[in-house]
């Protein structure tokens, strides 16, 4: 029954989404700063790379030998440095500060804004933070969220904003089967060579996004959420919900299953969250999802339409989260009471 649905809902899908609303995650304007759309233009030799142009010289596409996401990887432990922690990084020359593009995964060129918080070559490891831009949207837009955060007193991080995939959907999101998904192939290789080049905590490895940027970090939790410390989306959606008929239906996802029972944070518009797809009835949906798997919710509702969460609720709060929730949290701090800054809407759903 799930494939036949899938053949005509893929149809009215494919009909009806191009009618959405530039996603802009709290305004429509892109920086002067905005990304290339050329997958095959590469890094400047420059140690800084002009916005807006860059040099043939790719980046080397031979991946880090040391893959974060490895199956035998073992998180640190909650009260211990891990013991790669506390050997230095090798370094790298594939990764700069600000823009980046040429980065070769499977043979597919990327693009991306790092955000360095301030001596990042003298110390380690860090926090890792992937932000990813919601339909129609920007890396140069969803960037300006957390480029003025990384290097917050609480928890300095390594801000990572990717570029989309250039397909349908702007990003790979429709099987998350597939061992070469694009955007968890990006995710893999990226973090593997961040830790190259700066060091990576390893118990604080997040991602956060909105709408279908929101549904790929929800999409990692599916994929790789025994690395993931925690996951907040504004507007968010898993493709694995039955309750969520669409995606459900024309998308094709693996079971929630990770030992890591992540705690999800979700700001979401309640019933006018309406983009064409109903990312309020989402919210609600998810939260009965998640924590009938085990996982804590923290569930946010502004009153507001799609795109403009985020005037809500600014991107701190997200941090705020992530800082509050490393690794190996299984009950939220936030049970008990809510952060003072947080709005009265906000509430916390445990786990079944």
């Amino acid at each position: 029954m799930k494939l036949i649905m899938r053949g005509w809902l893929m149809l009215l899908l494919f009909g009806t989404i191009f009618l959405m609303l530039t996603a802009a995650c709290g305004g429509d304007d892109n920086n002067d700063d905005s990304a290339d759309d050329d997958d095959d233009s590469g890094i400047d030799d420059d140690d800084a790379v002009d916005d807006d142009a860059a040099d043939d010289d790719a980046a080397d596409d031979d991946a880090a030998d040391d893959d974060l996401t490895d199956d035998d990887t073992e998180p640190a432990d909650d009260d211990s440095a891990d013991d790669d922690d506390l050997t230095p990084p090798p370094g790298c020359d594939t990764l700069q500060d600000g823009w980046n593009t040429g980065f070769m995964v499977d043979g597919v060129a990327r693009a991306f804004y790092i955000d360095l918080p301030a001596g990042a070559e003298e110390s380690y490891p860090w926090p890792v933070v992937f932000n990813w831009h919601g339909f129609g949207d920007t890396a140069a837009n969803m960037r300006t969220l957390i480029e003025g955060l990384v290097d917050n007193p609480d928890m300095p991080f390594i801000g990572i904003t990717p570029e989309d995939s250039n397909l349908l959907f702007d990003w790979d999101i429709m099987d998350a089967t597939d061992p070469n998904n694009r955007e968890l192939r990006l995710f893999d290789e990226l973090l593997a060579e961040v830790d190259k080049c700066w060091g990576v905590d390893r118990d604080r490895i997040y991602t956060m996004g909105f709408s279908f940027g929101g549904g790929i970090c929800d999409m990692l939790g599916v994929l790789r959420g025994d690395i993931i410390a925690s996951i907040a989306t504004c507007s968010g959606v898993y493709g694995s919900d039955p309750e969520n008929v669409i995606p459900y239906a024309v998308a094709n996802w693996p079971e929630l299953t990770t030992e890591n029972k992540y705690v999800e944070f979700r700001l979401h518009g309640g019933i006018l969250d309406n983009m064409i797809l109903p990312f309020g009835k989402y919210g609600e949906n998810d939260k009965t999802y998640l924590n009938e798997n085990g996982h804590d919710y923290i569930d946010c509702i502004h009153p507001y339409i799609h795109n403009m969460g985020f005037l809500y609720m600014g991107p701190e709060t997200f941090i705020e989260f992530f800082n509050d929730h490393p690794y190996g949290t299984t009950t939220s701090p936030y049970a008990e009471d809510m952060p003072a800054d947080y709005p009265k809407t906000c509430t916390y759903s445990p786990k079944n």
